[in-house]
């Protein structure tokens, strides 16, 4: 896997949009719902982030990559959903998408069940 501002290369595939993917290793590009008050950057919502975190099953790890320099926000229910995970013993790491790619082959080399949120620009 290799990351650079805007690109993730996964095996053969080239992602140039956000991308989660599942403890399966399936990969889906995310869709950025729009969000009032935000122009620019959408932030990762309590909603799509449920959505997400209900399609896995044995969840060991949510990643969350927030974007090259960091930049992506978490909305408040986000950050609620952040909240419940940590308090069911799931791990939760937020970090700038460079470390993120980082700690995902690592998690993924111990056999962590990882659900990683991926934003490849900003």
């Amino acid at each position: 896997m290799r990351y650079s501002f805007g690109v993730l290369r996964l095996g053969e595939r080239e992602y140039r949009s956000d991308v989660v993917i599942y403890p399966d290793h399936v990969v889906e590009v995310r869709e950025k719902p729009r969000v009032k008050g935000f122009t620019w950057h959408r932030p990762l919502t309590g909603t799509e982030l449920r959505r997400y975190v209900e399609k896995c099953r044995d969840l060991d790890t949510l990643l969350i990559g927030t974007g090259y320099l960091g930049l992506l926000p978490l909305d408040e229910e986000a950050k609620r959903v952040v909240q419940e995970l940590r308090e069911r013993g799931v791990e939760v790491i937020v970090v700038n998408t460079r470390k993120a790619v980082k700690v995902l082959t690592e998690l993924w080399s111990q056999g962590r069940r990882v659900l990683a949120v991926l934003h490849l620009t900003c």
